[in-house]
């Protein structure tokens, strides 16, 4: 049976009650999803003041890679907000992206953060009520070789958890800008003056 169309001279009212134009309305609320709706442009978090003279005073080649306390992962994105605005460093420890290649978790890339170390860091950093034990010193060394910083630029005043632990750790630092706490490393990707040697 096909259905009734109404008759020439129908109110448009009316119209729209019939069966075939209900379908396709559902058909169309239906389908709306699929369509992508483009992202709306926002700011980019402020940065803190001191970050790129912090990262500048390092004097380090274009090419060093950095380690940017809070260390960013997909949780703690702030230090990639910070890169988007000025473009330094140009190498940075962590990171986060979709890999399009890969298949369910592995699909979230940039995790050379996620370690007991850079979580730590992190916890301490969003002031986390419960960060858990600190790592070993000799898992701090052995992260910090992994990870080979030439210079670290840690948001943290010294009189905040992640302050006290990084002078802690990492010794006195090499300079001091806003927020910010600078140290260059040596080869073991330790600071240089860090206690029991870098």
């Amino acid at each position: 049976a096909v259905a009734a169309r109404p008759p020439v001279g129908t109110p448009l009212r009316e119209r729209w009650r019939t069966p075939a134009v209900a379908g396709l309305a559902v058909v169309v609320v239906a389908l709306l999803p699929l369509f992508p709706v483009p992202y709306s442009p926002t700011n980019v978090a402020t940065t803190p003041a001191g970050y790129v003279q912090a990262i500048q005073s390092l004097h380090l080649s274009s090419n060093a890679t950095v380690l940017i306390v809070p260390v960013p992962n997909g949780g703690v994105t702030r230090p990639m907000r910070w890169y988007a605005v000025h473009a330094l460093p140009r190498h940075m420890i962590g990171g986060d992206f979709i890999d399009a290649a890969a298949k369910g978790r592995s699909s979230r890339s940039g995790r050379a953060a996620e370690t007991v170390l850079g979580l730590y860091l992190d916890a301490l950093w969003v002031k986390a009520r419960n960060p858990g034990p600190p790592p070993a010193q000799a898992q701090v060394r052995a992260q910090m070789a992994a990870w080979k910083p030439a210079g670290i630029v840690a948001d943290a005043p010294p009189s905040t958890p992640i302050g006290r632990y990084l002078l802690q750790i990492f010794g006195p630092p090499t300079g001091r800008y806003g927020r910010f706490l600078t140290w260059l490393t040596g080869p073991s990707g330790m600071p240089l003056h860090a206690p029991s040697g870098g």
